[in-house]
């Protein structure tokens, strides 16, 4: 069996001050009954070895691919955590 998740979108979270959570803004595929897509704004548990190197490399607004799995803590209820994230813009 397989627990992971797989995420593209660009990062909303300000990587200066302390956070846990990674906040990403995903579109969805299809459009609403306005014609226009929407936006899904994300939350992923992030840990301490990813924190750093995310503080140190990544800026908000930036273009991401977030590969995770989910933890679930109660019945009805889950997490997502990070394991890896990699930037999807080129270096400059």
């Amino acid at each position: 069996m397989y627990n992971y998740f797989m995420i593209i979108g660009k990062i909303v979270t300000d990587l200066e001050a302390p956070f846990d959570t990674l906040l990403v803004k995903c579109r969805r595929p299809f459009r609403n009954m306005d014609g226009e897509y929407a936006d899904d704004i994300l939350g992923i548990t992030i840990t301490e070895p990813l924190k750093s190197m995310l503080i140190e490399h990544f800026k908000c607004g930036q273009k991401v691919v977030v590969k995770g799995r989910l933890e679930g803590y109660l019945f009805n209820a889950s997490k997502m955590v990070a394991e890896r994230i990699i930037s999807m813009e080129g270096d400059d």
